[in-house]
C-alpha cells in the first residue's frame, strides 16, 4: 500500500456511516473555536462544551466552527445530534484522507477542509534542482514543471521524501 495512504483496519466491515477515526492524532484533546456573525458583530470564543453550541441553533446569526484534533468521536457524534449532521458526514469529517467537501445539508452547509499553519520561524524556502538534490529533509516541494519533468520526478519523490512531506504542482498534474 502507498505509504502517503492511512490504514483503514478499524473501519473495515463497518457500516458505512460508522464512526472511526482514520489519521494520526496529533493534539491530546480537541480545541474547539466559534465564530459567530451577522451584518453588525463578529464574535469569536473557545467552546469548552459542545452541548454549549445548542443555543446557536434558535439565533438568527451564521455560525462557523472550527475543530482542531478531530480525533474523538464522540464529540464529533454530540455534532452531528446538535446540528442534523448526516452520518456518511460525519464519517468523512474523522478521516484526514478526506479531500475538500462541500456538502448541504437540510439545516445547514458542511465543508470539510484542512487548515495549514504556517511557522515563519521554521520556514526555510531553498531553490535547487529537484533531480540533483536530496529531497528527503523537504516537507514541502512546489514544482512550476512541465508534464515531462513531473514524471521524471514521480520516483525520486516516492523513494526521497518523507510519507509526511507535500507535493505541490502549480500548473500540470503529478502522474499516478
Amino acid at each position: 500500500m502507498p505509504r502517503f495512504f492511512k490504514d483503514r483496519k478499524l473501519s473495515r466491515g463497518l457500516a458505512p456511516g460508522s464512526l472511526v477515526f482514520i489519521g494520526d492524532q496529533k493534539m491530546e484533546k480537541p480545541h474547539i473555536t466559534l465564530l459567530d456573525y451577522d451584518k453588525d458583530q463578529l464574535t469569536e470564543e473557545l467552546v469548552v462544551e459542545v452541548e454549549a453550541l445548542r443555543k446557536l441553533k434558535a439565533l438568527p446569526t451564521v455560525s462557523w466552527i472550527n475543530i482542531y484534533g478531530i480525533h474523538d468521536p464522540d464529540i464529533i457524534q454530540s455534532l452531528g445530534d446538535i446540528f442534523d449532521i448526516q452520518p456518511l458526514l460525519l464519517e468523512d469529517i474523522l478521516n484526514t484522507d478526506q479531500r475538500p467537501k462541500f456538502d448541504e445539508g437540510e439545516h445547514n452547509l458542511g465543508f470539510i477542509l484542512k487548515i495549514i499553519r504556517f511557522d515563519p520561524q521554521n520556514l526555510k524556502i531553498i531553490r535547487r534542482n529537484f533531480l540533483k538534490d536530496n529531497l528527503s529533509k523537504a516537507t514541502l516541494v512546489v514544482c512550476y514543471l512541465y508534464p515531462g519533468a513531473m514524471e521524471k520526478l514521480l520516483s525520486k519523490f516516492f523513494m526521497e521524501l518523507n510519507p509526511k512531506a507535500k507535493v505541490i504542482s502549480s500548473t500540470f498534474e503529478i502522474p499516478a
